[in-house]
């Protein structure tokens, strides 16, 4: 564990319980990992979510990211305490506009994008 940063993966292992991370800043995806109620025993995890029968979601408290601190870096991406994004819409598919008129009148939160993204891919996320 560095100055901020935490590795889940490894205290996952020290503790015996499954699963694959994959850090995302202030949140990570665990694949194929313990049962929430384990994983909410760590103490640096404020919250998670299960996305599928494999994948979780999980958050650190304030001024946890997950994986290295990167010294120089101010701010970081990943969790739902992320609400408010930064929000850049280009490229030609045809969504482009509607979506770009969207985000001009409302700042879309992580849950917005998370809706988009499932609609425009046709996925079937548990939003």
């Amino acid at each position: 564990m560095g100055e901020y940063g935490f590795y889940l993966a490894e205290s996952l292992n020290n503790r015996g319980l499954p699963g694959v991370v994959e850090y995302e800043g202030t949140a990570a995806v665990i694949h194929k990992g313990p049962a929430l109620a384990e994983v909410l025993q760590i103490q640096e995890i404020e919250g998670a979510i299960s996305l599928d029968y494999e994948h979780d979601l999980v958050w650190g408290k304030p001024g946890h990211v997950f994986g290295p601190w990167l010294d120089g870096l101010f701010g970081s991406h990943g969790s739902p305490r992320c609400g408010s994004q930064v929000a850049v819409v280009g490229g030609g598919h045809v969504e482009s506009q509607r979506i770009a008129k969207l985000i001009s009148v409302i700042q879309p939160n992580a849950q917005d994008w998370a809706q988009h993204i499932n609609d425009l891919f046709e996925l079937d996320l548990k939003l």
